[in-house]
């Protein structure tokens, strides 16, 4: 039984969901979102380059629900697919091969190739960030409100 199951009060049901769907693992790192991610494969490489496969519930705006998410070796991307289990045969391919980029961008299924740095990505919005196209809209930091 989740912590969900065990609430019989509605509202507090929902909000144990809301908290539930906050944060994605990266091995020891976190990030928050307000979007139901869940991350089907992961790979890291040296605490510094990530790759995950996420399938994300509640999209906005028809966006895609299935992407790779990398981050690393000096390219931080995101690439849509078809479905989860054509990104899955990718992944589990391509993921430890060299020319990781090119041969994802070739794979039948791939989408749509969007590099994100230095921005986050729409799935990674928390809260009421707004979002602009594939970004999050960053709020001013303290400093430079003042």
């Amino acid at each position: 039984m989740n912590s969900a199951e065990a609430i019989s009060l509605p509202g507090l049901v929902e909000e144990v969901r809301e908290a539930e769907k906050t944060e994605v693992r990266h091995g020891c790192f976190v990030l928050p979102t307000r979007y139901i991610l869940h991350q089907h494969d992961y790979a890291a490489a040296g605490g510094h380059a990530y790759i995950e496969v996420l399938e994300i519930e509640n999209c906005p705006d028809n966006r895609c629900g299935t992407v790779i998410n990398w981050y690393g070796n000096g390219l931080r991307c995101f690439l849509e697919w078809e479905s989860l289990e054509v990104a899955m045969e990718a992944f589990k391919r391509y993921v430890c091969g060299v020319e990781l980029e090119k041969r994802l961008r070739a794979c039948p299924g791939m989408i749509r190739f969007v590099e994100w740095s230095p921005r986050r990505p729409w799935f990674y919005a928390k809260g009421d960030e707004d979002l602009d196209g594939d970004w999050v809209v960053e709020a001013p930091t303290k400093k430079e409100e003042e």
